[in-house]
């Protein structure tokens, strides 16, 4: 949807406006009603940003709101910094491609980590990404015009890995990371993250085959 960012010779979408509205809707919780119906946001107590981890540590049920919302600021503002060192020039684009990559690298995370973790992903899934489509992209020379595997790709494969350094007991039971003893997970999410590029290999490969 994108298209290629941080290129000298790139071709821009027709409307910037109309990426920003795709965006905002990727940003809308997938368990929204259809238009028309109210939806209510999870009620949080009165907290300040300190005491934030101590607050999705109580409410373990806001953590993945909170996370998702936080690891996708986070992420735009880096790969428009970053693009701003890279290029000498921030675009909206970018921006909005940095939130694309935020909400695809926190997606496996998302109800598993804490407020501190979901910064970090924002931060390297900002940035990360970026270098795939602005960097290793051109040198390739692959064709992916709308940078499907440079964003999702890359950021979901960073997130599917990073979960399994982050992921917070505190906030899920269900999962222990690196970070909090158990370094098991982490070759969880690695042998995972094979198992499914071999897959996709595979089918990619059958259904190119056929066509």
């Amino acid at each position: 949807m994108l298209g290629i960012v941080g290129l000298k010779k790139c071709r821009l979408p027709q409307s910037l406006a109309e990426v920003f509205r795709r965006v905002g809707i990727c940003k809308v919780p997938d368990d929204i009603a259809p238009a028309g119906i109210q939806y209510r946001l999870p009620e949080f107590p009165r907290v300040d940003f300190v005491h934030l981890s101590d607050v999705l540590n109580a409410y373990p049920d806001r953590a993945a709101f909170i996370n998702t919302n936080t690891a996708t600021a986070v992420a735009a503002i880096s790969w428009m910094f970053i693009e701003w060192m890279h290029t000498r020039k921030p675009t909206i684009l970018g921006l909005a491609s940095g939130a694309i990559a935020g909400l695809v690298v926190i997606t496996p995370a998302a109800g598993f980590v804490n407020i501190k973790g979901a910064i970090i992903m924002g931060v390297l899934g900002g940035i990360i990404p970026y270098f795939s489509v602005a960097a290793i992209k051109p040198k390739l020379g692959y064709d992916d015009s709308l940078d499907a595997f440079g964003i999702h790709g890359v950021a979901g494969t960073l997130g599917a890995i990073l979960t399994g350094i982050f992921a917070d007991p505190a906030i899920n039971e269900a999962g222990r990371g690196l970070l909090y003893g158990n370094p098991g997970q982490l070759m969880t999410q690695l042998i995972a993250v094979g198992v499914t590029m071999l897959y996709v290999a595979v089918v990619t490969f059958i259904i190119f085959m056929l066509i």
